[in-house]
């Protein structure tokens, strides 16, 4: 493929269908094997490390991100991050679409614990990756472990930034329709250039033709050999048309032919005389007269 700007394309496809489908593959197969936040122990957590768990009690949120209109697109809560009765939370970045969610654990929590209800009947799984508290984000964390007079050493200085698998499947299906686009228009540029390529030679073997310029070419067996020895096609000699100095032909009359005749040959006497004797006499009326 000669054209640049198909070269751009090919690349571009193949380059988006490589940055999606390879961290998708990668988040994909750490998920599906990440281990539970309750099997673990805070000196297990380390940056971008892939874990799941469940909550069934959310305490609070202590952190929330606003976009430029002042809408509230994230929030932090806080959820145990193991089953034993020492406390220990970790933070749970979550978006907006799963505020109720998250918020029905957090009331159904505050009722059991307040002794409105008897059990904790409402929970609800995450998967993700733990990331590091730090910024903004830590600095709220730290406001509210001093609001809530409460020991620093309850909270893991990590939270989850949640994934799915279903989001990494995806991701991974968008980066191999890039990536077979992409080897698409390779195949789609060879086939056309090899077909550009056959016209061109057509057009060209067309043009070098005996025939081209309209006329036929008799060859004889010398020449026959000199261009099979040679593998060249000889241009055709146009004949040349050119009658200026011709020769008129002489006009030819249509009247038919007439055979000449020949010319009478005189009559001797004696001839005249005989002849005068066989013709029959006649009267003044021209009746011929017989003689008996």
């Amino acid at each position: 493929m000669k054209n640049s700007k198909t070269w751009i394309g090919v690349a571009f496809c193949i380059i988006i269908g490589l940055v999606l489908l390879i961290p998708a593959l990668k988040d994909y197969r750490n998920l599906k094997t990440a281990p539970d936040v309750s099997d673990l122990k805070e000196e297990d957590y380390k940056e971008d490390l892939m874990v799941r768990g469940h909550a069934d009690m959310v305490f609070a949120t202590y952190c929330a991100q606003y976009d430029d209109n002042d809408n509230e697109v994230f929030r932090w809560y806080l959820v145990p991050a193991t089953d034993n009765t020492t406390p220990f939370y970790l933070g749970i970045k979550v978006n907006s679409k799963l505020f109720d969610s998250y918020n029905l654990i957090y009331d159904a929590t505050w009722d059991y614990l307040e002794g409105k209800t008897d059990s904790l009947t409402k929970t609800i799984s995450f998967q993700g990756r733990l990331k590091q508290v730090d910024g903004e984000v830590e600095k709220y964390l730290d406001k509210f472990i001093q609001e809530n007079k409460t020991k620093p050493e309850y909270f893991a200085r990590y939270y989850v930034e949640l994934k799915t698998t279903k989001a990494s499947f995806g991701l991974m299906i968008a980066g191999a329709v890039f990536i077979f686009v992409g080897i698409l228009m390779i195949f789609l540029g060879k086939f056309n250039e090899k077909r550009y390529m056959e016209a061109a030679s057509e057009r060209h073997r067309i043009a070098q033709s005996p025939l081209a310029n309209g006329f036929s070419l008799v060859l004889d067996e010398r020449e026959l050999e000199r261009m099979s020895a040679t593998n060249q096609v000889v241009s055709p000699v146009v004949p040349n048309y050119n009658v200026t100095n011709a020769t008129p032909v002489e006009t030819v009359s249509a009247d038919p032919v007439v055979k000449p005749v020949a010319p009478e040959e005189p009559v001797s006497a004696a001839d005249e005389a005989a002849g005068e004797e066989e013709k029959p006499v006649q009267d003044s009326d021209n009746n011929d007269i017989f003689v008996l």
